[in-house]
Parts: C-alpha cells; structure tokens; sequence
C-alpha cells in the first residue's frame, strides 16, 4: 500500500509539474519566436520531421517544448533531452547523428541514456533502472510529397527489481513495449505546412516480466504491437502534432490514447 501511495503522489506532483510547464512553455515560446518569419515548414531548405525520421535539426537550430528540448549541431549531429520525463525523475539525454543521405534515402544513427530513481522526485522505493536505447532509421523519398520512415530500435535496461506501475507508464510513453522493436511511419505532406503520419510498432524480441504488468503475456506481441494516425502543422516557429493511437501507452495497458506533441523550432 505504501508503494501504491507513493506512486499516486508522484503522479500528483508530475501532473501540477507538467501543467505549469507547458504554461512557461507556452509563453516562452510566444515572446521567442513573435517577431519571427516562417521558418517551420515544409518547403523551407532542410526542415524535416526528425521525430520520427532519419534527419536531424539544421546546425543552430533550437526545436523547444514541454516534450523536448533539442539542438541541431554541426556535422549533422543533434543533441537534447526528453525534457517533460526529467520532471517524473527519469533524468535523461540523447544524441542523434545523420549519417548519410542522397536524393532518395536517408540514414540515421541514435543513442542515448536514461537514469530513473525515484527517490530523486521524493518517492519511497528501492526500484532504480538505467536504460540505454539505440535506433537505427532510415528514410525513403520516393516522392517530393511522400516520405517513408523505418526505425529498428533496440533498448538495453539494467533493473534492480520488477518495475512499478509509474516506470511501466514512462516506459511506454517513450515507445514500444519490447527490447528490440521495428518501427514503420508512412509521411505525407498535403501542403507545406500540414502532413498526416501514420505509423506503427511491433515488438520483435520482448522484455522479460520485469517491464511487463502482472496479467500480461511475455509471448503476446500482438497486444504489444501499437498504430497511430496523426497530423503535424507547422505555422512560422511553431509546431504541432495531433492525432490518436492504440496500444500499450502511457495511460496504461493496451487502450485508445491521444497522440499530442507542440514545440517551437528556432533558426
């Protein structure tokens, strides 16, 4: 009961966190970019969905919001952090790094780590993990229009005991349940400033029982699989994303879930 508590008061205390960032966010974001040209869209020079692509941000360019916060550096490298997950505890940074690209595809390279201890946010519990991920994308271009997203994504974690329900929900929030899970994003851009995304994962080899709720199968890969549909707008510095998933989520198992993300991109 205890351990229930505490993971209730984290919820709590992440919830208030995360609503008055998006606020700063917000207001941040409105005096930044306010006297800015557009500058986030689809026809300006090297502006693509890095999210969920083999691209990187332009050199110099800041992409902020409550999700993230991320830096396009020289050398098609680009460094950041998961910034809303830092709030629940799970303290994190990831690097991304374009390796290749022609007319027609697009490699790219990611890694980082991700440390969660819940004592750091004030919860009483023994559990603490670091994970790793590692992604390997590649982008299709058959089409000015039309791009074509594969991710192979494999996550190394190191666990000290069997992960609470607060865990599993920030697991599940950064992707796919399963250590090593393929990834499939069809893009396309209806105008310069609105695509639709529609992508899915299924896991290839599954988490052992540790990352996995009480009643759920470890052999069961259908129920572990997700889909989402989703369109992105960008307005001058401004971004967002909007659509609406199933599979395992951060709200809990296997559900509908919103699929919600706004950031600025400053160059």
């Amino acid at each position: 009961m205890r351990g229930v508590n505490a993971i209730h008061r984290l919820e709590r205390s992440a919830g208030r966190r995360l609503r008055a960032l998006v606020a700063a966010v917000v207001v941040a974001g409105a005096l930044v970019t306010g006297g800015a040209t557009a500058r986030a869209g689809y026809s300006e020079d090297g502006f693509e969905t890095e999210e969920i692509s083999a691209f990187t941000l332009r050199p110099q360019e800041l992409k902020v919001g409550p999700a993230a916060i991320r830096l396009g550096l020289p050398g098609h490298l680009q460094l950041g952090t998961a910034f809303a997950l830092n709030l629940l505890g799970a303290f994190n940074g990831d690097l991304k790094w374009r390796i290749y690209e022609t007319d027609a595809v697009a490699f790219g390279l990611a890694s980082g780590i991700v440390v969660y201890d819940p004592g750091s946010v004030g919860v009483d519990s023994d559990f603490s993990v670091t994970a790793v991920p590692l992604d390997l994308d590649v982008t299709f271009k058959p089409a000015r229009v039309l791009q074509i997203h594969v991710r192979l994504r494999y996550l190394s974690e190191d666990a000290n005991e069997r992960a609470p329900d607060a865990v599993l929900r920030i697991q599940r929030y950064l992707g796919p349940v399963g250590r090593l899970a393929g990834e499939l994003a069809v893009e396309w851009r209806a105008s310069d400033h609105v695509a639709l995304v529609l992508d899915g994962a299924v896991p290839i080899a599954m988490h052992d029982e540790t990352f996995l709720y009480a009643d759920e199968d470890p052999d069961d890969r259908g129920k572990m699989s997700r889909v989402a549909l989703s369109l992105f707008g960008s307005f001058d510095a401004f971004v967002f994303r909007a659509g609406v998933g199933y599979g395992p989520s951060f709200l809990g198992k296997q559900s509908v879930f919103p699929v919600v993300d706004l950031y600025w991109r400053i160059f």
